[in-house]
């Protein structure tokens, strides 16, 4: 369950049923969930259309009713009042499929996903959420009912992306939405992205395979800087050839310890290097920016954070310090990062 760094008042959202489609584990705590919107029928139609923004969450809760191949009576099913919530990590153009990935809990649904969940099993859900990343390729007459970046802040170029854990979900569906428009030609070539992410080992990290494939799409546009907190990985290069660690990657690196101020400085000094490094491998690349000088201050026009308990003000006073440091910051203002952390 999230909240958020700004309270608004939004429209409630109707609940829509889905059929699960496929349960595949991402690792061994994480559950993902590819489900298929049901057409409403003439009985049960909600008023608005299922829909939803990079970003955002679903409430869901598993329906008693019994699907044709897995009757519920042989299943332990969730009470009648328990709903889950949880970041979509699917984008838009996917509709009617999209995807969600469950964390491993006691909390009856994450139970239920983890352990039960079968292929034609129906949910309903309903889309919440205002940590949204705001894509070109939407029309103002989908934002109505959401608090979304104003359509100014949809021409910023360089992004920054700080992951911790399960935060990754939320970004996860903004950096797919960011590399569709881009592939697509509704963002400047310009402009580009850049993937802090840390988990506590590199079994519990997330989305590699599909992150190292959008970023080999667009070397000159996206990067990856992995970290992991209970494990002491080897070199990048001896990772890279380790087939049961992370194959063939290219464009994630990998160190140890938590998101750093100087991780930061490097994703940086990528953003606003000039000289190609598209043929140079992710860690490499890094360090050697790392080397350089340049008196000129940069910062990133916005930096969306999703992490646990503490991560996101950790962030902040690194993205942002005190005004005695603020030469320091890597942002303008406050009002250019975006963060959801969890209660």
């Amino acid at each position: 369950i999230f909240y958020k760094k700004q309270f608004t008042m939004i429209k409630i959202m109707p609940w829509h049923k889905a059929t699960v489609l496929s349960r595949k584990q991402l690792s061994p705590t994480v559950t993902k969930l590819t489900l298929q919107i049901q057409p409403p029928n003439t009985e049960d139609r909600p008023t608005t259309p299922f829909t939803f923004l990079p970003g955002q969450w679903v409430d869901f809760t598993p329906l008693l009713t019994p699907s044709p191949t897995s009757p519920s009576s042989s299943r332990p099913v969730p009470p009648k009042d328990a709903i889950g919530g949880y970041s979509i990590t699917s984008i838009p153009s996917n509709l009617p499929l999209f995807e969600l990935a469950i964390q491993k809990s006691r909390h009856p649904v994450a139970e239920w996903v983890a352990l039960h969940a079968q292929p034609e099993d129906l949910v309903t859900v309903r889309v919440g959420g205002n940590f949204t990343y705001s894509s070109p390729s939407r029309s103002s007459s989908n934002l109505d009912n959401v608090n979304v970046m104003e359509q100014s802040q949809m021409k910023k170029k360089n992004l920054l992306f700080i992951a911790g854990g399960v935060g990754i979900n939320p970004l996860f569906s903004m950096i797919r939405q960011w590399h569709e428009d881009f592939s697509n030609g509704k963002i400047a070539r310009d402009s580009k992205a850049v993937l802090l992410y840390s988990g506590r080992s590199t079994k519990e990290l997330l989305f590699l395979q599909e992150l190292e494939q959008m970023a080999g799409l667009t070397p000159m546009n996206f990067r990856i800087m992995t970290s992991v907190t209970r494990q002491k990985p080897s070199t990048f290069k001896e990772m890279r050839n380790n087939s049961e660690t992370i194959p063939g990657m290219k464009h994630i690196s990998i160190r140890e310890g938590r998101i750093s101020s100087t991780m930061i400085s490097y994703a940086r000094k990528w953003i606003h290097q000039t000289k190609s490094c598209e043929n140079v491998h992710a860690n490499d690349s890094f360090t050697a920016l790392s080397e350089e000088s340049d008196d000129e201050v940069h910062f990133f026009d916005l930096a969306f954070v999703c992490g646990p308990p503490g991560m996101p003000e950790d962030m902040l006073n690194i993205l942002l310090p005190t005004s005695e440091e603020s030469e320091l910051s890597f942002v303008k203002s406050e009002n250019d990062v975006y963060f959801e952390k969890w209660w």
